[in-house]
């Protein structure tokens, strides 16, 4: 982002978003040295729940269990009695499978002060439509009772660092792992995590064929980025109104100028790229900065403006 044209994109933030938070970790081989390295080499227990009432007597919750950080004592989630911890160690364990398979230990962290525990590792590089691609996994553990441990693939255009991790209804991005200690298992469910990759990135190359194919002319545009920034069904205040409309200018100039969409043609394929170079830059309209752990929400569950965009398409 460094020419004339993006120089005019001051609405766009220049570092790199959930690539570049976390612990590098790239120079472990297994998982138990990423959770050392990265500070999550801690345990979880659970303790009863209690109330205290008016006379200051406590009291048991029923079929209620908290989860506390062995170290510090720190509660991280109240959860039902039903509710089984998959500590660290265990949760990532089967991520030592995929090594030798071209999968290395990229970064890893934590959010929500320690509720969610994220690991990420790099595969080789890939070519999508004449761009070099860096596909990440992601895995991410909870102890607030949110969620199962899950992987997600969320590939990025180097040139940019602006994600394509695109909603297909042909192919699975993000989905939850077993947890066990059988070996063959972990094994089974590493070999499912690269398939599964290797069958998302050849259904991204085939989309991003099929949108090169459909042109696009510059008076389609005010129509697709409303279909992007709807207004909402109802109590559209102005304030509201002149934020969605700003939104909508600033995609357009996205499109328009951002220096890596320059040599796509005008196409499909280069609309929803430069969705997703808005969405995954644009600064807050308040002035606010996006959290750590929301960013990295959005890369394993998606960006919801980024999915409506290939919902235009698809």
């Amino acid at each position: 982002m460094n020419n004339s044209m993006n120089n005019e994109l001051t609405f766009l933030e220049t570092e790199k978003k959930w690539t570049g938070f976390g612990k590098d970790v790239s120079d472990t081989s297994s998982s138990g040295e990423v959770l050392e390295k990265a500070g999550l080499n801690w345990k979880i227990a659970q303790q009863d729940v209690f109330t205290m009432g008016p006379d200051g007597s406590m009291k048991l919750v029923p079929h209620m269990r908290c989860n506390v950080r062995v170290e510090d004592g720190k509660t991280l989630g109240i959860v039902g009695d039903r509710y089984r911890v998959c500590q660290n160690a265990d949760a990532f364990a089967f991520t030592d499978s995929l090594l030798g398979s071209g999968v290395r230990y990229d970064r890893a962290g934590s959010f929500y002060g320690g509720r969610r525990i994220w690991l990420s590792a790099t595969l080789p590089p890939e070519n999508i439509m004449g761009d070099e691609v860096q596909p990440y996994l992601v895995f991410v553990n909870t102890h607030d009772g949110s969620g199962a441990v899950r992987v997600a693939i969320t590939p990025h255009r180097i040139v940019c660092s602006n994600a394509i991790n695109f909603a297909l209804r042909t192919a699975n991005r993000f989905w939850s792992v077993i947890h066990t200690q059988d070996l063959a298992l972990r094994m089974q469910e590493a070999q499912n995590v690269l398939d599964v990759n290797r069958h998302y990135l050849d259904e991204l190359k085939d989309y991003g064929k099929a949108l090169a194919d459909i042109p696009i002319d510059n008076a389609d545009l005010p129509a697709l980025a409303e279909a992007v920034y709807p207004l909402p069904d109802k109590d559209v205040t102005p304030k509201v109104e002149a934020n969605i409309a700003l939104r909508r200018e600033q995609l357009l100039e996205v499109y328009r100028k951002k220096d890596d969409l320059q040599d796509m043609p005008k196409t499909a394929w280069r609309f929803v790229n430069a969705v997703s170079d808005y969405a995954t830059h644009s600064k807050p309209l308040n002035g606010s900065r996006r959290s750590a752990g929301r960013v990295l929400e959005q890369v394993v569950a998606g960006h919801p403006v980024i999915d409506r965009a290939v919902r235009l398409f698809t």
